[in-house]
């Protein structure tokens, strides 16, 4: 995957080894995102009930949609980003707030 005027990166709890596809709708409104994995790292840290704290750097690209949708789709797929008070994980929150 191309980085483009669109791609950002993002930091996500849980480790995502793989590029793919989020294809889901919100409020109604089709929705897709691609996403792809440029590094991975674990924390030898426990956060919430797991004993590691594990890590992607993500490059995402809304391909329709709006930015807000990159935070709602990762959050469905279980990768929240770091830092969203709205859609992250808050023990992950935690550790770097």
């Amino acid at each position: 995957l191309a980085f483009n005027a669109l791609s950002t990166l993002q930091l996500c709890s849980a480790c995502v080894g793989y590029a793919g596809i989020v294809d889901k709708p919100l409020g109604g409104a089709t929705a897709v995102t691609l996403f792809e994995t440029l590094a991975k790292a674990e924390l030898a840290v426990p956060v919430g009930r797991y004993p590691a704290a594990r890590y992607s750097l993500l490059k995402v690209t809304p391909v329709t949609g709006t930015y807000h949708q990159i935070r709602r789709h990762l959050n469905r797929i279980d990768r929240p980003i770091v830092g969203d008070t709205d859609h992250g994980d808050r023990a992950h929150n935690r550790l770097w707030g």
